[in-house]
């Protein structure tokens, strides 16, 4: 989080100087907004409980209702990321739209400045918090092998 504030400061300090990494960010989060509904689509698909992950039924209920509560984490949880990713995507195209009007960046002008303000903390935690994928990935896998 502190990273992400630093770099929206000095987004917001020099916009001009953080034009140049406003096409490169947004086509990392589109990126990475695919995966996120990737990542979506496997969660919302239920794993099946193998014979051999429980004894009794009341078991196989029990295991049943972890996943249940496990996989309504991880899909609440690539929910907010991928409106976090889309919120960048949107930062990014206001910037873009209203450096491109006209109003010139050498002036700096506050709008502007805010803009690229917030989004280079918005992308710059999206981008942080995309560090987290692989191992969300892993623990999925794990989780679902152990169920066979």
């Amino acid at each position: 989080m502190h990273a992400s504030s630093v770099v929206g400061h000095e987004a917001y300090q020099q916009p001009e100087k953080f034009t140049p990494l406003i096409d490169l960010l947004a086509t990392i989060v589109s990126i990475l907004i695919g995966i996120s509904l990737a990542i979506s689509a496997v969660l919302s698909s239920r794993p099946s409980v193998g014979n051999s992950s429980y004894t009794t039924e009341e078991e196989k209920k029990r295991i049943e209702k972890i996943l249940k509560h496990d996989d309504r984490s991880l899909i609440d949880g690539q929910n907010l990321v991928f409106w976090l990713y889309y919120a960048a995507l949107i930062f990014a195209l206001l910037f873009k739209w209203i450096s491109v009007q006209g109003t010139g960046l050498e002036n700096a002008q506050i709008y502007v400045k805010v803009i690229s303000g917030v989004f280079g903390a918005v992308a710059s935690l999206a981008l942080l918090w995309s560090a987290t994928l692989p191992s969300l990935l892993r623990s999925i896998n794990i989780q679902r092998k152990d169920l066979d």
